[in-house]
């Protein structure tokens, strides 16, 4: 059996073509496992973000509002939002108020706050977020924004009692998502 000259250009023919398909078939096992280790990547630079995260459990923000009599005083600090997460998406949402909030103001301005104090209430329920952008600047007027910050719980909670004394809680505000 003579195998002729164009049986074995075939046949090279047939080699060379199954040896391209070969090296395509790596070269997209290579791409695809390229692809599955930047995608690995991403999701351990997700879990180092979301233990970071975690870390930072511990910190609380908050925004300090103040009564002034005048533009000259410095105000007065008679309430406190504090919450956990990010302004935009806060958690555990918690409004603290003086006590003796009603005998800082003057007697005119008592039922202005008291209606704003209402407001507030109600929008944090469904809108914290909203709250938390309205009050963060507040500088004219008698109810001014004093400090916002964010801090280690503890460091919150003593805080508040510094600045507020005793407090009255709104459970029935506080939104936990």
């Amino acid at each position: 059996m003579n195998i002729t000259k164009q049986q074995i250009e075939a046949e090279i023919a047939e080699l060379t073509a199954e040896a391209n398909r070969k090296v395509a078939s790596v070269k997209e096992i290579f791409m695809e496992s390229a692809r599955l280790r930047q995608q690995a990547e991403h999701l351990n630079q997700f879990l180092e973000l979301r233990a970071q995260a975690e870390r930072h459990s511990e910190l609380m923000s908050f925004i300090m509002l103040g009564f002034a009599r005048d533009v000259q005083n410095e105000p007065t600090a008679c309430c406190a939002f504090i919450w956990t997460g990010s302004t935009s998406n806060p958690k555990e949402v918690r409004m603290l108020l003086k006590c003796d909030w009603q005998r800082i103001l003057p007697i005119d301005v008592a039922p202005y706050f008291s209606d704003l104090l209402n407001d507030w209430k109600q929008t944090i329920q469904t809108q914290p977020e909203v709250v938390l952008a309205m009050i963060a600047e507040l500088s004219v007027g008698p109810v001014r924004t004093m400090e916002r910050d964010t801090m280690h719980r503890d460091r919150v909670a003593l805080l508040m009692e510094k600045r507020l004394g005793e407090c009255l809680h709104f459970p029935g505000v506080t939104l936990v998502k």
